[in-house]
Parts: C-alpha cells; structure tokens; sequence
C-alpha cells in the first residue's frame, strides 16, 4: 500500500484519487477492493502485482470486468530510494494528465513508468 501523501499530492493538483490507507478498505482483502473500486467506477494503483493480477485473471474467467490496474513494481518505485514518494507522484501525475488510450476501456492493465524513462 503506498503512501497516503500521494494521493493527497494528486487531490492538490485537481485530481479525483482516494488512497485505500485513507479509507475503509484499507485491511480489505484485495478482491474486496477490487470489487468496491470497480463500483465506484475507480482504477486501483497497486504494486501487488502477483496478487491483483490473479484476481483479475479470474474475473476474466467468468466476464467480470473492473475499472482499471495500475500497477506500481517495487522495483521501479521502491520505497527505500531518497525520491519516493515523489518519483511515485510525478509518474501518477503524469498518467492522469496524459491518460493513455487503453484507460478509456474496461479492464485494462498498465504499468507504471517515470515520464520520459
């Protein structure tokens, strides 16, 4: 679960976000999650991958579409490294300011990236 700062830098830039450790999923199963954010009409930004990733791959079993994944590898954003969250910030902001085609589509998957990495 990444930090709530990053979702409360994306509201300051006009952003419609809600970070799960804000809220009342936060100890939600992820498929719970899922479930809710797809109610909402919400992409989920994760870096459990392996996870989320069954999960959606079950869905599609049995047609069950979701709003979105986004998903944020460790290695890419880890924690540990001097620039996160802010690396986390400038990548999300970069994708809601710049949404690629597949986001306007149910159940896409995307991987995160710095801008211009």
């Amino acid at each position: 679960m990444h930090t709530p700062v990053a979702a409360a830098a994306l509201r300051k830039s006009g952003h419609d976000v809600v970070g799960i450790a804000e809220g009342s999923l936060r100890s939600s199963a992820d498929v719970d999650v899922l479930a809710e954010t797809t109610l909402q009409g919400r992409i989920v930004v994760t870096e459990n991958i392996r996870d989320v990733l069954a999960i959606a791959a079950d869905w599609a079993l049995v047609h069950r579409q979701h709003s979105g994944l986004l998903f944020t590898p460790r290695t890419r954003f880890p924690r540990s490294a001097k620039s996160y969250p802010k690396d986390l910030i400038r990548a999300l902001q970069h994708f809601l300011d710049n949404p690629p085609a597949i986001a306007q589509t149910q159940s896409w998957q995307w991987w995160l990236e710095l801008p211009g990495g």
